[in-house]
């Protein structure tokens, strides 16, 4: 059993779903402005950790973002590119569509404007999702496991 802090998937929503992690704007004391993606650790607010734990086969391939383009991707999808073909094990030239509009073409639609011009966000969201999921993970291992941690 896994315990999930993942917002859930509506496909009738017309946002975009990004149901691991959230976005932080900063502004500093001189009017730079940042945007980022942030995993949300226990930091989320109480709803997220009131879902109480779900079967491994359906946290694994719960849906976790979806795009305006109709793409989605589940923890396992993620998972696996990021280890199999982004750098985890190795580089492969031919990513998943889904996955690539996601990462690398910004299918998600989120920027910010400073000074009048759209900024990208300074941080990947499937690699914030990737921290969400590991702490997922530990998590639910130490709730099975006490003894351990």
């Amino acid at each position: 059993m896994m315990g999930t802090t993942s917002l859930f998937y509506d496909p009738n929503n017309l946002l975009p779903t990004m149901g691991l992690i959230m976005t932080k704007f900063t502004i500093t004391e001189t009017g730079q402005k940042s945007a980022e993606y942030v995993p949300l650790l226990d930091d989320g607010p109480p709803t997220r950790y009131c879902k109480g734990n779900i079967p491994f086969e359906k946290w694994w391939n719960k849906i976790v973002f979806a795009d305006s383009k109709g793409n989605k991707l589940t923890r396992r999808n993620l998972v696996l590119a990021v280890s199999n073909k982004d750098g985890g094990a190795h580089v492969d030239r031919r990513l998943d569509k889904d996955y690539a509009d996601i990462t690398r073409f910004n299918s998600l639609g989120w920027r910010f404007v400073q000074n009048g011009n759209k900024r990208h966000f300074a941080t990947h969201p499937e690699l914030a999702s990737v921290r969400q999921i590991s702490h997922e993970v530990l998590k639910s291992l130490k709730d099975e496991f006490p003894e351990y941690f």
